[in-house]
């Protein structure tokens, strides 16, 4: 939860008379991220997480349902003048904790109005997950007594032994892929082949299987509870997860870092094993697994689980490693503040960063994930239109609507309607279509070629087909390409020693 600037709210006195508290369920630890003491509130009903600053963990701990939001206000005011909580931070606080159903309250309708805003907010974020049809999730069931039972067998994984056990075995695994690199890059070519699809599927649903578990081991490993198995639907593909984000109250960031890669650890560690498989078997079934499990586990790694411009485990460690969660959407804060601040003139739009080392690295990072995102959706697209058409048109239609018509209409509605831009709203147009205008401009200018070339066979309306009654191998070819033929011309010579000998015996 970032701190707001405001000390003064215009809604603050529709809760300002207000008696709640934190509800008992509510679970709370220190961690440390960058070198700062926070607090975690965690709901473990809903194993939904809150980060708090102490300061405002000061405010919150105050509030014991006798008094009011204001009496503890001033009296965490009073101790803290520096940290304490503004009003608008404190209306922010109240109300994610409220909708999270952390607190309780005696909160009267007009009071409750004040949270309209951030209800809103939740509900748009449920209608855009709906909208994600590539990426959506499905919960199953709780593994977490699954995982308890079973940790024993795998916690060595997690230990120093384990550790050496696999750099071992895939530094063993390594030599082995390098050996056979030949075979390797040429078995790729036919791996999403028609024939290979449903093996490609089984082979990804359990190694992302393995992957998952892994998080859920490491999680349970440091003490953390994982109550959800479920399916997620990655570009229509459904494939399993886990919810592993008890590791959030974990103290130690290294412990958060180990099960943020547990997955690519596990899922490396089964592609290794795959790989000695693999090279000791001859074409087959067991072969073909083999390869599957090794070509699902190289790209899936390389392209998407340790990337950190996607919000896969890459992500998760480079946040955890720098001790900023929810990267994303700071990144996403820090461009809306700049178009907002710079570009709009709102001089109360507030940055998410606290320095401006940190406000550029949003910046940077976020052009960074949405260039690399483009590209890749791009890749993607026009691999699979290349072999399954209709399905790339599926997927290019799909984009348009989820990064294009979506963000436009979103767009637009800001625009006419937000509150903020009630004395900027004439520039705010002229600054979005200026910058529309400089996005647009160059890709009208391209030269975008009118025609494209594909390979063809040409045949005559009226063609016959040439076939021999028997076998043989060509041993001439007297005739060339474009040369016209009589009927009863020699085309090809072939030799068959069999029936040469045949012939020999009945000449006898």
């Amino acid at each position: 939860m970032a701190a707001t600037t405001q000390t003064f709210s215009e809604t603050w006195h529709r809760i300002a008379r207000a008696r709640v508290s934190l509800r008992p369920s509510v679970r709370t630890r220190r961690v440390h991220f960058r070198g700062e003491r926070w607090h975690v509130l965690e709901d473990p009903f809903s194993n939904q997480f809150y980060r708090v600053r102490p300061a405002a963990y000061d405010f919150l701990a105050r509030l014991d349902g006798r008094r009011t939001v204001e009496e503890c206000w001033l009296e965490s005011l009073e101790v803290h003048p520096d940290e304490a909580p503004g009003q608008e931070e404190v209306v922010q606080l109240l109300a994610q904790l409220f909708h999270g159903n952390l607190i309780r309250s005696d909160l009267s309708p007009d009071s409750a109005a004040a949270f309209q805003r951030f209800r809103k907010r939740r509900h748009r974020e449920i209608k855009t997950n709906l909208q994600s049809i590539l990426f959506s999730r499905l919960p199953l069931l709780d593994p977490d007594p699954f995982l308890k039972r079973t940790l024993p067998f795998a916690s060595w994984l997690f230990n120093k032994f384990g550790l050496v056990l696999w750099l071992g075995v895939i530094g063993a695994a390594i030599k082995v892929a390098i050996d056979h690199w030949p075979e390797l890059t040429s078995s790729s070519q036919s791996v999403i082949a028609p024939g290979n699809l449903p093996l490609l599927y089984v082979s990804l649903a359990f190694i992302k299987l393995i992957h998952e578990l892994g998080h859920g081991y490491a999680c349970r490993r440091f003490g953390g509870e994982v109550h959800v198995l479920g399916i997620m639907l990655l570009v229509f593909t459904p494939v399993p997860y886990v919810d592993a984000s008890a590791s959030w109250r974990f103290r130690s960031k290294w412990q958060r870092v180990v099960v943020a890669s547990a997955g690519v650890y596990v899922e490396l560690l089964m592609a290794s094993v795959a790989v000695f498989v693999w090279a000791s078997t001859g074409s087959g079934l067991v072969h073909s697994i083999a390869f599957n499990l090794i070509f699902i586990a190289s790209v899936s790694t390389i392209l998407f689980n340790v990337n950190p411009l996607l919000r896969f485990d890459g992500y998760y460690i480079l946040s955890d490693l720098i001790g900023v969660p929810n990267l994303n959407q700071r990144a996403n804060r820090q461009w809306k503040h700049l178009l907002e601040h710079t570009g709009f003139g709102i001089r109360r739009s507030v940055s998410p960063a606290n320095s401006w080392r940190e406000a550029a690295f949003y910046l940077i990072w976020g052009a960074a994930a949405w260039v690399y995102r483009l590209f890749l959706f791009a890749g993607i697209l026009l691999f699979v239109a290349d072999r399954f058409l209709l399905l790339g048109i599926l997927i290019a239609i799909t984009g348009v609507i989820t990064w294009v018509f979506v963000p436009l209409f979103r767009g637009i509605d800001f625009l006419a309607r937000n509150s903020r831009l009630e004395r900027h709203r004439s520039r705010a147009i002229g600054v979005t279509l200026a910058i529309i205008a400089v996005v647009v401009t160059p890709l009208c200018l391209i030269p975008f070629p009118h025609s494209f070339s594909a390979p063809g066979i040409l045949r005559s309306v009226d063609y016959n087909v040439v076939f021999t009654e028997s076998p043989g191998t060509v041993s001439e070819i007297r005739v060339h390409s474009g040369k016209t033929v009589s009927k009863g011309e020699t085309v090809v010579a072939l030799i068959n020693p069999a029936l040469e000998l045949e012939a020999r015996g009945l000449a006898a």
